[in-house]
């Protein structure tokens, strides 16, 4: 698909070139690389859907991005959510390309109107028979790392990308910390570890595997994990032992939902999950159906998990 040149891009000549411009200077803003993967992806299923049209990217406008909403809604299987997270990546670009000028028109891109659906969030039985540690004679490599991984998520309610890029110097034993390099907000955080987490972390570098890395949890070649292989790794433990639900980040639900359940404040909510300011712990637990705080937090969320 050929653009014609302007003013401000004479050496821009597709959308390739555009596309690429674009994610050059999101690498440089220190977007992480899913982050970029994921405009990537977007960039190109609309560009996809220009081309079949035979739409010049230079001729976008409003009623275009219409229609193609329109056409992801009756000729895709996307659900609303996964509808609106393309069109957030759009909008985002367009907005970019309005700006560098390499298109004319100012396009605002609508979202569809969405329905406040509960999150899926584990119950107490459910967490209580995935932390029953299972017989290290009979497990495998896989099931047993899964079982670890499963106590550091129900522990701190961290992130999987965080829990992914935990080395084994970031475990501060004697103080019972783990320090976490790898968040959201790029700002370093630390989560408390409780007795049960300390001992379950222990044994498990008894087995782990990983000579040439560093990272806590490995493969069991000794390599860094890949974040699908923990979601089908957590997945296929969680149907093996009845539990229904099979989300990683749902153990970020249940551990903010015990806060909440506990009497922890707000504010030290946030704390404890990372937040970089307030609003984005009121509009979590919002989404979660927890907008009732118990003003003191006098409560151990940690020894209601142990």
């Amino acid at each position: 698909m050929r653009l014609k040149a302007n003013k401000t891009s004479k050496l821009i000549t597709s959308t390739e070139d555009i596309e690429q411009v674009f994610l050059l200077e999101c690498k440089s803003r220190n977007l992480s690389e899913f982050t970029i993967r994921t405009y990537r992806v977007n960039i190109e299923y609309l560009m996809k859907y220009l081309k079949t049209n035979d739409i010049n990217f230079t001729d976008i406008s409003s009623k275009t991005i219409n229609d193609y909403k329109l056409h992801l809604i009756e000729n895709t299987d996307r659900n609303t959510t996964s509808i609106n997270t393309n069109l957030r990546h759009i909008n985002t670009y367009l907005k970019w390309c309005y700006e560098s000028g390499y298109i004319t028109e100012q396009i605002n891109v609508k979202y569809l109107r969405t329905k406040q659906e509960p999150k899926h969030i584990y119950s107490d039985d459910d967490i209580k028979t995935l932390l029953k540690k299972p017989k290290i004679s009979e497990c495998s490599y896989t099931e047993f790392r899964t079982y670890c991984i499963i106590n550091m998520l129900v522990s701190t309610g961290i992130r999987r990308s965080s829990l992914l890029n935990i080395k084994l110097d970031d475990i501060l034993w004697s103080k019972q910390l783990i320090k976490l390099s790898h968040t959201k907000n790029k700002q370093v955080h630390y989560v408390s570890m409780n007795s049960k987490l300390v001992s379950v972390l222990k044994e498990w570098l008894k087995y782990r595997v990983g000579e040439d890395t560093d990272y806590l949890f490995t493969t069991q070649t000794g390599k860094k994990l890949e974040p699908l292989t923990i979601s089908t790794s957590i997945a296929t433990y969680n149907r093996s032992h009845g539990v229904e639900v099979t989300s990683t980040h749902a153990f970020r639900h249940y551990y903010s939902t015990k806060l909440v359940e506990s009497g922890v404040d707000i504010f030290t909510i946030s704390k404890l999950l990372g937040h970089s300011n307030i609003s984005i712990t009121q509009n979590y637990l919002r989404s979660l159906n927890l907008e009732q705080f118990i003003k003191s937090n006098s409560v151990d969320i940690f020894k209601l998990i142990e």
